[in-house]
């Protein structure tokens, strides 16, 4: 996980090392962050734990290789309208932390 700028140490530099080290997916909370390591030429897998706005699934879509989070009926519209047919998706359930995600009876 290398959000908040790699937890302050550097994002690309704490990913790249990661990657080295045997990682084979990274993982962000902000588009803003997984475009930064795609700028930078980090090529591996991400998951982006947030879930995206509406307005921000075509750039996510447009990254390449970052899977979004979604919890909600308007994050699984807004994927269902950008991405590619039979494109990954990360569905976040709360299953009993009451956090984020959507209710176990509603991912189905």
């Amino acid at each position: 996980v290398v959000k908040a700028d790699g937890y302050g140490h550097g994002a690309v530099p704490v990913a790249r090392t990661a990657l080295r080290a045997g990682a084979t997916w990274l993982a962000v909370a902000l588009v803003e962050e997984a475009a930064e390591l795609r700028r930078e030429g980090v090529e591996a897998p991400i998951l982006l734990l947030s879930e995206p706005r509406p307005a921000e699934m075509a750039e996510v879509a447009s990254l390449g290789g970052v899977r979004p989070t979604v919890y909600t009926p308007e994050g699984v519209e807004a994927f269902a309208a950008t991405a590619a047919p039979g494109s990954p998706v990360h569905l976040k359930v709360d299953t009993g932390m009451h956090r984020v995600g959507v209710a176990p009876h509603g991912a189905v």
